[in-house]
């Protein structure tokens, strides 16, 4: 987010001008909308706020404030589908049948490989058609 002051020169005719209007607010200069800018535990959240009136701006940059603050940043968002996967297993193992357990653990068991590597938040729906796609035609052959 470039921000510029009053009396400093303009920017590159492509980059977006943002000018600072409180703690954590900015105004876009091109279209006068209103922009968040939040920092916890060494990252940023930079969010529109998706209104040109200030007293509106505020108030969803309080409740950005807040939701923000209520996230639990940890290196828990970097992990992959089978370890998350046996972390739901365990969490309702208790309700299930073992015969359930043990079906759903083979489950797991088969899906992961597929998707090794990739940590569950950027598993896109494209990639889980493809994985169901891969697996139909092997049952074929």
């Amino acid at each position: 987010m470039k921000t510029v002051r009053e009396n400093t020169p303009k920017l590159d005719a492509g980059q977006p001008v943002f000018h600072k209007v409180a703690e954590n607010l900015y105004r876009l200069e091109s279209s006068g909308g209103y922009y968040a800018l939040v920092k916890k535990a060494d990252k940023q959240f930079r969010r529109s706020l998706k209104t040109k009136d200030r007293k509106l701006a505020d108030r969803r940059l309080k409740e950005l404030k807040q939701q923000i603050g209520g996230l639990s940043l940890a290196d828990d968002s970097k992990l992959g589908f089978e370890a998350v996967a046996n972390r739901w297993l365990a969490s309702v193992k208790h309700t299930l049948a073992p015969g359930t357990i043990e079906q759903r653990e083979i489950r797991i068991k088969n899906i992961a490989p597929f998707f090794k590597g990739t940590p569950l938040r950027n598993i896109t729906p494209f990639q889980s058609e493809r994985w169901a796609i891969d697996r139909d035609s092997s049952k074929t052959h």
